[in-house]
């Protein structure tokens, strides 16, 4: 795992598993991600695998993240990753910021007004 701090966010990246043994430094760079300030995004693009212990220090930093008013955003998870998110209910918190604004576009030109149907 990695933390990388760049100018307007810093990035998490998540490695190819993250089990229990990884969940005390997953939890101590989430720590740090937050105390510094800034925007963070959680890149697990790469991650094939991840366990109940990871899933709950994510689910602890995007608590702590909203409480102390700190924007976080995913990128696109891997296929593992978005099924445990969607099998622990939790794939609507981690959400991916391309995915929220393409679904906020298709609600907003939605209309009430039925379709038109042809004549018989």
């Amino acid at each position: 795992m990695e933390l990388r701090k760049r100018r307007q966010r810093v990035d998490l990246r998540l490695e190819e598993e993250v089990s229990a043994l990884e969940a005390a430094e997953l939890r101590e760079l989430a720590i740090a991600a937050l105390d510094l300030g800034k925007p963070i995004v959680i890149e697990w693009s790469d991650a094939a695998r991840i366990d109940g212990s990871a899933l709950q220090v994510l689910l602890a930093l995007r608590a702590e993240a909203e409480r102390r008013n700190r924007p976080l955003s995913v990128t696109e998870p891997s296929e593992a990753v978005a099924s445990l998110l969607a099998l622990a209910g939790a794939a609507e918190l981690f959400e991916p910021a391309s995915a929220a604004v393409s679904k906020s576009a298709r609600s907003s030109t939605k209309t009430s007004t039925p379709p038109e149907t042809e004549a018989e």
